[in-house]
């Protein structure tokens, strides 16, 4: 639940000077800046609510192509799972080796998927302008309650799915249920609110929550869902995260991130830049991730 920013660093160049930017996250600082926005496109886009249709356009462009990568390597045949016994429901509850198979992410014709959750969803922008057309259900995580009631009053088209369950916290607090087993996991514009070591912890507890996951044995590559991160990256000149005090988060740069995907057990299976925007907000990145 962050925003495409303005492109600045004014702290840059103290270097060590300053204090440790995790130290310096304050999520009731976070809480009470986002309280005070408008519970509209314009409050969750900083003032660009221009750019949402850009930013969903690219999101969409993005799926399709991590789907098409699903297909092809669902059709290889060294891709299989026979030794695994899956008595899984097809409401996606957790069998006794493991969490629910992945389903359409890798269907041929593009079929919705069965499960994905918006991380920081705010009023649903995304969930409204691009998961609803992907998934047959969304669940979401948001702390900012005056954001999930515009959730309770969205009105969905016939070829939208649903809004399942609505978590009212902050990523840092949410652990997924048990019974949940996501094919998507959509991460936008809110990394930036936990510190890093929070960051790492969010991102292991959603990767035991993706589709395939076998939770008992921690089996290496079972994991058929995704974890899809889209962020602001820092283009501070020393390649330093940049804090920004008006709502108390983090930008951090690419080579940051890959670090934190790495102590979080996840490979990078795709990435890719979001283009159209203006050249003085912040570049943004997309990442396709899978457990290890």
């Amino acid at each position: 639940m962050a925003t495409p920013s303005e492109n600045s660093s004014p702290d840059a160049d103290l270097g060590n000077s300053l204090p440790s930017l995790d130290s310096q996250i304050s999520h009731a600082d976070q809480i009470s800046y986002w309280s005070s926005q408008s519970a509209d496109v314009n409050g969750m886009l900083g003032g660009y609510p221009q750019l949402s249709r850009i930013d969903l356009q690219g999101s969409k462009n993005f799926i399709a192509k991590v789907r098409r990568i699903s297909r092809v390597s669902s059709s290889s045949p060294t891709n299989t799972s026979s030794s695994k016994q899956d008595t899984t429901s097809a409401h996606g509850s957790r069998s006794t080796s493991g969490r629910a198979p992945a389903t359409p992410i890798r269907d041929a014709n593009n079929s919705k998927i069965r499960l994905a959750v918006d991380c920081g969803a705010g009023i649903g922008r995304i969930t409204s302008g691009l998961l609803l057309y992907v998934a047959e259900t969304v669940d979401i995580v948001e702390p900012v309650t005056k954001f999930t009631d515009v959730l309770g009053q969205l009105q969905t088209s016939p070829d939208q799915g649903r809004v399942g369950e609505i978590f009212n916290c902050g990523l840092e607090s949410w652990s997924p249920s048990a019974e949940k087993s996501y094919d998507l996991i959509w991460i936008q514009w809110c990394l930036g609110h936990l510190a890093d070591k929070q960051a790492v912890e969010f991102l292991k507890r959603a990767a035991r929550a993706l589709a395939g996951y076998d939770v008992q044995n921690e089996v290496e590559g079972e994991a058929q869902g995704w974890i899809m991160v889209k962020e602001n990256l820092s283009t501070d000149a020393w390649g330093e995260d940049i804090f920004d005090d008006v709502d108390s988060s983090v930008t951090r740069s690419d080579q940051k991130f890959k670090h934190l995907f790495e102590e979080a057990g996840l490979k990078i299976v795709k990435m890719e830049a979001q283009s159209g925007f203006p050249k003085d907000l912040y570049p943004v990145k997309m990442y396709a991730l899978r457990p290890k």
